[in-house]
């Protein structure tokens, strides 16, 4: 009888009847919940509010020779280093910032390139996993990966307009990196970059260093009074990467290691745990950019991933982040990896703090470091 009200005429209906199934976790019809849930969201987000990405950095141009959106470049060859500089013909490239007034216009930036291709990149930040409707418009031909991943191809010959495609992102909680790649046949060269999504997020432009730009910053921090003692500054980090263990990290990883698999997804697959998602870091992600975030978490928080302090009415604080929250309850993931359901009426005072709920400290030496990393750039491709 639920299954058969999964195609009732109601939303209320079929929701509640998905509800309930849920609980069952009944294999013949887990499938047919995930579609009708993602059904639903859909149609939800053609009235969310339109977004537009205020900014990327961008690179370009590389020539096409002629084979348009086949040639491949290698801003798209793995995770995107802004860091690095490529050669171009007569020219050095680099990554620069590129402001969207009313859109992303290449030609302006870098001046006329015809026949080449032109890249922008930026990173999405959900609290949750969720759907978002991206609804771009190029001049000419568009392709778009997510995570690593190609997601929208259109090859061919047009005027950039708004909101000319559809495309369906399934974001995951933490940082989703868009790349968007603009092949130009001539003339003018432009992106539109429009969104919805029905829970707020947060469109951001990733920092540009590398390894040294790193050891500067680990440096820093120690000297700071914190966790990160002086035999991690002396490490080269990305040959650190390639010499560790990956099983031993895989078991680091594990909550019976250090635990990160209590707030992280490893893969698309794993349940959503209150942690920014690690599903696929090979693609997503530089050394640097893991290294600073196991080290020294609360460098660089996105505002949806800050922990919330709480003074309760009895006197105790309690500090994490918080999953969820109704008129009644608080759901809230501390520090140790625990969750706590907090009662609203209980709570005399709350502040949004600057920290990451994750502590510092939890990997002891460079040699567990070097092997986690070696676990999430090998193993979550």
């Amino acid at each position: 009888m639920l299954r058969e009200r999964l195609a009732d005429r109601s939303d209320p209906v079929r929701l509640q009847a998905a509800y309930f199934l849920s609980l069952l976790n009944d294999p013949r019809t887990e499938p047919e919940i995930g579609a009708l849930r993602k059904q639903t969201e859909r149609r939800r987000l053609v009235n969310a509010p339109l977004k537009q990405m205020g900014r990327a950095w961008a690179i370009g141009p590389f020539p096409d020779s002629g084979r348009g959106l086949a040639a491949v470049h290698p801003p798209e060859q793995g995770a995107v280093d802004l860091a690095a500089t490529y050669g171009s013909l007569t020219k050095t490239l680099a990554w620069q910032p590129l402001k969207n007034e009313r859109a992303f216009d290449f030609i302006k930036a870098f001046g006329p390139a015809g026949d080449a291709s032109f890249y922008a990149y930026c990173r999405v930040t959900s609290p949750i996993r969720q759907q978002m409707l991206l609804l771009p418009g190029s001049d000419d031909g568009l392709k778009i990966w997510q995570n690593g991943k190609p997601v929208w191809t259109y090859a061919g010959v047009r005027a950039a307009l708004p909101l000319q495609d559809v495309v369906y992102l399934d974001l995951q909680p933490g940082s989703n990196d868009l790349l968007f790649r603009v092949n130009n046949v001539e003339g003018a060269c432009e992106l539109y970059a429009h969104y919805r999504t029905l829970r707020e997020v947060s469109a951001t432009l990733p920092e540009k260093f590398d390894n040294g730009a790193l050891l500067s910053r680990l440096k820093s921090a120690g000297a700071g009074g914190g966790t990160i003692g002086p035999e991690f500054l002396a490490v080269n980090w990305p040959d650190a990467a390639r010499r560790g263990n990956p099983e031993r990290g895989r078991k680091l990883f594990s909550s019976d290691g250090i635990g990160c698999a209590k707030c992280h997804a490893i893969d698309d697959t794993s349940a959503a745990v209150g942690g920014p998602s690690l599903a696929g870091a090979a693609a997503r992600f530089t050394v640097p950019y893991l290294v600073e975030s196991v080290l020294d978490p609360s460098r660089t928080v996105s505002p949806v991933f800050r922990a919330t302090s709480f003074v309760m009415r009895d006197g105790k604080v309690l500090t994490g982040l918080v999953l969820s929250e109704t008129a009644d309850k608080i759901e809230l993931l501390l520090p140790d990896a625990t969750r706590r359901t907090l009662a609203v009426a209980e709570v005399e005072q709350r502040r949004l703090q600057k920290t990451s709920p994750m502590p510092a400290g939890l990997v002891k030496t460079p040699a567990e470091l070097g092997d986690l990393l070696a676990y999430l750039l090998r193993s979550t491709k």
